[in-house]
């Protein structure tokens, strides 16, 4: 039976945990601000009759929601649409505005460039692309390899728990992948023990999602005082357009772009820029 439960803590989560989690990044508060102080018995009894009426609510509820299939965004992976789903349905029944919100939360928090999967092996895997398609190579070597992934800076290959990444752990790592490190043949004749880019290939596909095709246009409106519509929206296929309603994510709210192509205004909104 599913039950959401709210984990909260300082730092990161296990990556296990975090990959199967909505996550919902809090700041300190700025020097500047100024908040209610929190006392947990008055906020207790301020939730007392919000907390009563939902278990009112959910005895009826439960047939209905255990019987949904709510319509999930193609955006969201496996694991965020196993998340995301029973919200999805309970937004779905309380109807209004909920379930156009509910969407637009998952689309934002858990989909796209939004959604960054923090697994170090994902993380790996994406670093050691980046190697190959910078050093324009179709083969290295295990210590070339190592060194330039220390190297990035923002990676956290430099400082594993107090130590760099060596072949050792870089081999441990791509293991779980299937991909392990044999002699190769280097440009100019040089045999190492090492990868070829092709070893990465299946992983890549299967663990790093695409980018996302775009279509930018700007056009210029004429008779329409001098207004510049620019448009920039990820290509939607499957909207209905006597329905007006988008299979993504539910929304009614269609648009059209300036070379007639139908999008979702919810998850492609488009930028008005009206010049002053």
């Amino acid at each position: 039976m599913f039950g959401p439960k709210a984990i909260a803590g300082i730092g990161r989560l296990p990556d296990t945990v975090a990959d199967r989690a909505i996550t919902i990044s809090l700041k300190r508060r700025a020097p500047g601000e100024h908040v209610e102080r929190f006392r947990r018995r008055e906020a207790e009894e301020q939730a007392k009759p919000l907390r009563n009426e939902l278990e009112r609510w959910g005895i009826g509820a439960v047939v209905n929601l255990s019987n949904a299939r709510p319509d999930i965004p193609l955006e969201l992976d496996d694991r965020s649409a196993d998340g995301w789903e029973p919200l999805l349905a309970i937004a779905d029944l309380a109807g209004g505005e909920w379930p156009k919100r509910a969407r637009m939360a998952a689309l934002e928090l858990s989909a796209g460039d939004m959604r960054e999967d923090d697994s170090l092996g994902v993380r790996l895997l994406l670093d050691v692309r980046t190697i190959f398609e910078e050093k324009a190579i179709d083969r290295i070597a295990i210590k070339v390899l190592v060194n330039a992934l220390v190297a990035i800076e923002d990676a956290p290959w430099g400082d594993l728990k107090g130590r760099p990444l060596n072949p050792r752990g870089l081999g441990w790592r791509l293991k779980d992948f299937g991909i392990r490190a044999k002699t190769v043949r280097l440009e100019g004749g040089a045999v190492v023990r090492g990868y070829q880019r092709g070893w990465f290939e299946d992983a890549w596909l299967r663990y790093i999602p695409p980018e996302k095709p775009t279509h930018t246009d700007t056009t210029d409106t004429p008779n329409t005082n001098d207004v510049t519509v620019v448009t920039e929206v990820t290509v939607v296929p499957g909207i209905d357009a006597q329905a007006f309603k988008c299979e993504r994510c539910g929304s009614n709210d269609p648009a059209y772009s300036p070379d007639g192509q139908l999008f979702c205004l919810v998850c492609n909104p488009a930028l008005m820029q009206v010049p002053s």
